[in-house]
């Protein structure tokens, strides 16, 4: 097996559905938290996290990811953050996808109209580490202001890493090297899962949303 980005970019995946996750416990007014700049707050750093996604599986495919809602979500309650959490899962759901292209070296014009070309691979790269530096953002923005920041040491590659599907709130964790038990009612506190499955020859353990319980999955 050679060493690729599908990794990373699963990671990059589960890192934003909790980024969105944890904002969408705090209360309203932590969407307007800045560090430094007040025109640079949480509401318009977390969309723009996604909306960048979106414009980076653009320039690596020629199309854009099929997302619900005419356009990426615009940040102005907390409600607003169920619509972008399904657009960021589907976008970087394609990123991940992307990852199976031949690696070629395109050309466009950038944002001040001058050619360039770029590699798919420094793209589809960069579109990991534009994530990380926003989503660090976010957390010292809302340090700032003294609202509960979200906990970067979670995002890490030591703990378990959640892949997301396009399927609504479809979660799948990873746990390397250990074979757990195989139904965990409450191991991972979520308003959307409700039972979970472990795969202890996949090590693939899927938490089932009431969506997926409903459906009779």
């Amino acid at each position: 097996m050679t060493i690729g980005l599908e990794r990373l970019l699963r990671h990059m995946a589960w890192a934003n559905q909790l980024t969105i996750e944890h904002l969408a416990t705090l209360p309203e007014a932590a969407l307007k938290s800045f560090a430094t700049n007040p025109e640079w707050f949480v509401a318009e750093i977390t969309h723009h996290i996604v909306d960048s996604a979106d414009a980076y599986a653009f320039r690596i495919t020629g199309k854009h990811p099929e997302v619900s809602g005419e356009s990426i979500q615009e940040i102005g309650k907390i409600a607003d953050l169920e619509v972008l959490a399904k657009q960021a899962a589907a976008i970087d759901a394609a990123l991940l996808e992307s990852a199976k292209l031949d690696d070629e070296l395109l050309e466009f014009k950038n944002y001040s109209g001058n050619l360039v070309k770029r590699w798919r691979s420094t793209i589809l790269s960069q579109s990991i580490h534009h994530a990380t530096e926003h989503r660090a953002q976010i957390a010292s923005a809302l340090e700032a202001k003294g609202f509960k920041p979200v906990n970067l040491d979670d995002l890490d590659e030591t703990g378990a890493r959640k892949t997301l599907t396009r399927a609504d709130a479809n979660l799948i964790f990873f746990y390397p090297g250990k074979c757990l038990s195989n139904m965990f009612p409450a191991a991972f506190p979520s308003p959307l899962a409700t039972r979970a499955t472990f795969n202890c020859a996949t090590h693939d353990l899927r938490i089932l949303s009431r969506n997926d319980l409903n459906a009779g999955q």
